[in-house]
């Protein structure tokens, strides 16, 4: 049995990351597309014409071609075209919610990343004439989309949609978007130019896996520079830099207990101490990573230490979520409070499935989660504190689970909500209060926590979109 921790790590450490295989259909081939296009053209000859007169006709159009394109299952070419040319119609219009939802479809159901079947239409629509709302979504849409493209390392085709995103900037006479978008931007160059140093280095890779140099340049670029530690840290444990090189050997070991865990944590944090201030907030992040899973463990002193680290990094972030003018939601020194109906948002929408977080407390009532137009979870509802109220994120139709639905008045607590295409599930302090089922597959909205005529303080806000696995 002594043996097998080594065996453990030497294979983590050899194997590749294994993908999930791709369940997809295959993108039609040309031949099958110019025939499926034949009979949607004829299928929806009156539609198509009249498409032609004016922008709210193709908008329509782009709308039930899309719902056309969800129930078409018989025929994949046809689904696909009819997805296509909803996604290509709404581009034209700058319906950014009919394009985006157009692609979502297209990508889920065959073999098409989303970013490359966002990419032609949202450049197509910034050409279009649209309101500011619209263009400010068209934004939102190019900011999230370049965090896939620069997950694969297309750096090319995020620099496109950051040209989209500054149109679209400029369009919506948006001054926050405009601040972003350049934000952005700057990290994008910076990201692809830490890549193109890396690069060689991870290509040498390939015939010499084994070089410490090596790997320590691309356990850099991954960890420090990506923040991709799931593959970063496979390389740092091969590389020539002694502290990183136990930090990493340590952390492949997956430490189960939350005094390990902790211990970890710790590590990371006393390596970021002594580290240059290029690589200390990686370090720290890493240490944060570790903290996380050990604190719902954790009791007294050592809580407290715990969540001091982790509330450092979550001030500025919660600060920067006060909208200007916004009098109901104030800085602290540990984030924000709201009073009455004060609530913070996230800046851009997100898509089901998502895992919103959020530690916080309130003096008596009404902590409140918040997802797109009708979803929300109340904690201390006034009207029966006992019990767990929920508006479904698709309907806003209200469940009330008896018992579930009360924290302590003036105690942090760690509030997470985790919405799935089938499934909402709500948890305080990492256990479960509440599953509910419905249909939530593609929604999209805005996530946010505040309060409803209650002081609620808030120290910790984070939203996640879940990986689709593909």
């Amino acid at each position: 049995m002594k043996l097998l921790r080594p065996m453990l790590l030497a294979l983590a450490l050899s194997a590749p990351l294994q993908a999930e295989p791709d369940t997809r259909l295959p993108l039609p081939n040309q031949a099958d597309q110019a025939k499926a296009e034949r009979e949607v053209r004829e299928t929806f000859a009156a539609d198509y014409a009249k498409a032609k007169r004016a922008p709210a006709d193709r908008e329509a159009l782009g709308r039930k071609l899309l719902n056309q394109g969800k129930q078409r299952q018989d025929d994949a070419a046809v689904g696909f075209v009819l997805l296509r040319d909803a996604r290509d119609m709404a581009a034209g219009v700058g319906d950014i919610k009919t394009l985006t939802a157009a692609a979502d479809e297209m990508s889920d159901a065959f073999q098409i990343a989303r970013p490359a079947a966002l990419l032609p239409a949202l450049q197509a629509a910034a050409k279009a004439p649209m309101p500011a709302a619209a263009a400010i979504n068209l934004g939102e849409t190019c900011l999230t989309t370049t965090e896939e493209l620069t997950a694969s390392d297309d750096y090319e085709a995020a620099a496109k949609l950051m040209t989209v995103a500054e149109q679209a900037a400029r369009l919506a006479r948006n001054a926050a978007l405009s601040a972003r978008v350049a934000e952005r931007s700057n990290a994008i160059r910076s990201l692809r130019t830490a890549h193109q140093r890396a690069a060689g280095a991870i290509e040498k890779l390939r015939n010499d896996p084994n070089n410490p140099s090596l790997n320590l340049i691309a356990g850099r670029f991954f960890c420090f520079d990506k923040d991709d530690w799931e593959h970063g840290v496979r390389y740092l444990a091969r590389g020539s830099d002694a502290e990183l090189k136990q930090l990493a050997l340590l952390d492949l070991k997956g430490p189960s207990t939350a005094d390990d865990q902790a211990a970890l944590g710790d590590r990371y944090w006393q390596a970021a101490a002594r580290a240059p201030n290029t690589t200390k907030t990686p370090l720290q992040n890493r240490a944060r990573y570790w903290y996380e899973k050990a604190l719902p463990s954790m009791e007294g002193l050592q809580k407290a230490r715990i969540e001091e680290r982790l509330v450092t990094n979550e001030v500025w972030k919660l600060h920067s979520l006060i909208k200007p003018g916004e009098t109901r939601v104030r800085p602290t020194p540990e984030g924000v409070e709201t009073t009455g109906e004060g609530r913070i948002f996230t800046t851009s929408e997100l898509r089901v499935p998502v895992r919103i977080d959020a530690t916080a407390k309130t003096e008596s009532t009404n902590i409140r989660l918040f997802f797109g137009e009708k979803g929300v979870v109340i904690f201390n509802w006034e009207a029966g504190p006992q019990q767990l109220r929920f508006h479904a994120p698709d309907s806003g139709g209200i469940s009330a689970v008896d018992g579930q639905g009360h924290v302590m008045p003036n105690t942090w607590v760690r509030i997470t909500w985790i919405i799935e295409p089938t499934s909402s599930t709500v948890l305080v302090d990492g256990k479960p209060r509440a599953v509910f089922h419905g249909d939530y597959a593609g929604l999209t909205g805005k996530a946010g926590v505040g309060g409803s005529d209650a002081k609620v303080a808030i120290r910790q806000f984070d939203v996640t979109q879940i990986s689709r696995g593909k």
